[in-house]
């Protein structure tokens, strides 16, 4: 299926069913989560082919296990986590782009159901942060690609409406620039938007898509800082200094676009479904990661090793014997985790055929490698942010003694006598000179 044929059916089946597919951006060989069920009995996946729904997936107990088509054997793996479900497909390549379908069952009636339009390219380029300038009336955002402005070669621009997490196409250079004219700027063959204000109020995150003809190249996120509680803690030098982040530990509940995160049932403190990142900003305004609960190899800063530590679940960060140089922004962000872990106990597809995916992407090179499963669920760039907040650390200087002021001692009482009654003697001596030679005279 061309992208064309599959752009046709999407529109097809949005008018069909009234639901849109979602969007969701990944690089040839990472992994791809298709969606959750909380509290359900069973989930369904299918992947969408034409007309035709292919059975991926089925998580009841009751139901035969399902024959997965060549090109997903050994690739796909599912997890059943204390009521949480979800499904994984494994080493991408570019022929799994396409719809995917999550149904989730209970009681025998399906209670929920959502579409995923699945595009997967050949890499993805860092993720950057949006810098608003407060005193200008527009913002440019640009897609970092050397590709954009060749022969053959469109963008495709997506926005992430908040508050409801649903992605939609913003502009397609392929079809036509003049659509979005008088909404926003574009430049530079599509690879840089200027937007305004009330835009950025609405939108938070901004996908980019450079396209060769049909075949996706690569993809970015740009994202606006967003909004977020602020703190002020004060402490004194030397002291230990506690910062506290929503997350709370095993006693935090998250309502979320596709669920809802509730710790308080998880009786295993390593089945938490979020992390915590902590940053601080440095001079630059950039922010530094010094701690990741989901990470013990992240490397603390020099200059905190030894009085940096985390306490539930990275939702308390301490700092031990805070000075001078420790004051400034402190920011925790929760993320939503991932249900996949090495040491968890899953249902690994064993059928034979691990070689598959050999049609026209290409076998094992067009894979990659098989590290990608650490950074699963936990990118900061694409992973939906639950909570966010800041924290400001004044540090009061280390007190030191004051100077002492030294004071000329006093005379003693005993010279200040003699020298009264040598004065009087002198004086005495003088008037009786003065008195005999005026005698004589």
């Amino acid at each position: 299926m061309t992208t064309l044929q599959l752009t046709m059916f999407v529109l097809l089946l949005t008018q069909t069913c009234g639901q849109k597919p979602e969007p969701v951006f990944r690089p040839v060989g990472k992994a791809v989560e298709l969606g959750y069920c909380f509290g359900t009995d069973y989930m369904l996946v299918y992947r969408i082919l034409g007309e035709r729904d292919q059975l991926i997936s089925n998580s009841s107990d009751v139901s035969p296990p399902v024959t997965l088509p060549a090109d997903l054997q050994g690739r796909i793996e599912n997890s059943h986590l204390h009521q949480l479900m979800g499904l994984q497909i494994k080493k991408l390549i570019r022929g799994d782009s396409g719809l995917y379908r999550r149904d989730c069952w209970k009681n025998g009636t399906q209670i929920s159901q959502h579409t995923q339009l699945l595009i997967v390219c050949d890499s993805e380029i860092k993720s950057e942060e949006i810098i608003v300038n407060s005193e200008a009336d527009g913002t440019e955002i640009l897609c970092n690609s050397t590709s954009i402005g060749h022969d053959g070669v469109s963008v495709r621009w997506y926005h992430d409406v908040y508050p409801t997490y649903t992605i939609e196409l913003l502009l397609d250079s392929l079809v036509s620039l003049d659509l979005v004219s008088g909404v926003l700027e574009v430049k530079n063959h599509g690879a840089t938007l200027v937007l305004n204000k009330s835009m950025l109020n609405n939108n938070q995150h901004f996908f980019c898509e450079v396209y060769k003809d049909t075949h996706c190249l690569t993809f970015q996120n740009l994202y606006v800082s967003e909004s977020h509680e602020s703190k002020n803690v004060f402490a004194s030098h030397g002291e230990e200094v506690l910062l506290y982040c929503q997350a709370d530990g095993d006693k935090q509940r998250w309502e979320t676009p596709v669920g809802t995160v509730d710790s308080i049932d998880e009786p295993d403190p390593e089945a938490d479904l979020y992390i915590v990142h902590w940053y601080r900003r440095q001079k630059t305004h950039q922010h530094e990661l010094i701690c990741d609960s989901g990470d013990e190899s992240v490397p603390i800063p020099e200059d905190l090793r030894g009085r940096l530590s985390l306490m539930d679940n990275g939702a308390t960060l301490i700092i031990s014997r805070v000075k001078r140089a420790d004051e400034g922004t402190y920011w925790c962000v929760v993320l939503k985790g991932t249900v996949f872990r090495d040491d968890e106990d899953y249902d690994y597809d064993t059928n034979e055929g691990e070689e598959g995916g050999e049609g026209e992407e290409g076998g094992e090179d067009e894979v990659g490698g098989e590290d990608e499963e650490s950074e699963m669920g936990f990118d900061w760039g694409n992973e939906k942010c639950l909570f966010k907040q800041d924290t400001y650390v004044s540090v009061n200087p280390k007190l030191s003694t004051p100077p002492m002021i030294r004071l000329a001692p006093p005379k003693s009482v005993g010279n200040g006598q003699a020298a009264t009654r040598a004065e009087v003697t002198l004086l005495g001596i003088s008037l009786l000179t003065m008195f005999v030679f005026v005698k004589d005279r």
